[in-house]
């Protein structure tokens, strides 16, 4: 997503320039924040699951779902 958001603020910036000038960037930013903002989800969850993995391999706690996790 941060490669889409990127590719967002090229795509709009350069489109844009030749009919609003240095206004483009403030749109392709504007456009590609939420792009950039909502992939900071998946780095968030991805180190919830390394915790997981690492909690299944020592054989400790098997988590049941997102909010809780029960003993073995």
């Amino acid at each position: 997503m941060i490669v889409a958001g990127l590719g967002c603020f090229v795509g709009l910036a350069g489109g844009l320039w030749g009919s609003i000038g240095g206004g483009a960037v403030g749109v392709g930013i504007g456009a590609a924040s939420g792009l950039w903002a909502s992939s900071c989800g998946s780095f968030d969850m991805s180190k919830k699951i390394l915790l997981w993995d690492e909690e299944i391999s020592q054989g400790g706690v098997i988590a049941s779902n997102t909010n809780t996790a029960e003993a073995v």
